[in-house]
């Protein structure tokens, strides 16, 4: 049986992902969508809803899926740029402002809400001491690509959706992981910021 793909993806590392994704799935569908593109969003919400998708990867894009797209995705899976512990923004900022040893990118399925759903498999790695802003985006964009090629390989060894749910949760580390309550909004991170120009314009998260 024939497992039907859809791959969600922005222009900063949606081509490297939908190439990720081609390599076990072939035929994959793909909507690559700028942020602020209100047009664009609207066709990619048209393109999803236009048929039913057996796995549907979200993939470092920051279109929020409403109720009628997730409607037409037996298996919605979203890849977020960071550990459980960050919901929402700030992934390539407050690693560095709250001093993290760790960093990461998280699986997990999609529901109505934000950065929510089943966490199903968590990659993480140690920050080094001495890291800038720069950088630290860099080391995240890596990961999500590795935590991709991981997620397209598990799915390709299965029979259907189902089976691929099963198995991404059986060899992954997520069981017992939760989203922390603390969601982090654009808005709050950009006010530390801008408070920590004030009083450490030199900070590495700024380089």
């Amino acid at each position: 049986m024939s497992i039907r793909t859809l791959f969600v993806g922005d222009p900063n590392l949606g081509h490297a992902g939908l190439d990720i994704m081609k390599k076990h799935f072939p035929q994959t569908e793909s909507v690559i969508w700028r942020k602020g593109d209100k047009f664009g969003r609207e066709c990619a919400r048209q393109f999803i809803r236009s048929r039913k998708w057996d796995v549907a990867i979200s993939f470092y894009n920051d279109l929020l899926f409403k109720p009628e797209d997730l409607d037409a995705m037996a298996l919605p899976l979203n890849i977020h740029p960071a550990r459980p512990e960050l919901p929402g923004v700030g992934y390539d900022t407050v690693p560095l402002l709250d001093n993290h040893d760790m960093h990461g990118a998280t699986l997990h399925t999609m529901n109505e809400n934000i950065d929510d759903g089943r966490i199903l498999h968590v990659l993480e790695k140690e920050l080094p001491e001495v890291l800038t802003g720069k950088e630290l985006r860099s080391r995240n964009q890596k990961l999500c690509l590795e935590l991709l090629d991981r997620t397209v390989e598990q799915i390709a060894q299965a029979e259907c959706w189902k089976e691929a749910e099963n198995r991404l949760a059986s060899s992954g580390n997520g069981e017992g992981r939760e989203w922390s309550s603390n969601y982090i909004s654009k808005k709050h991170v950009n006010e530390r910021l801008e408070e920590l120009k004030t009083s450490d314009p030199k900070h590495p998260v700024f380089a």
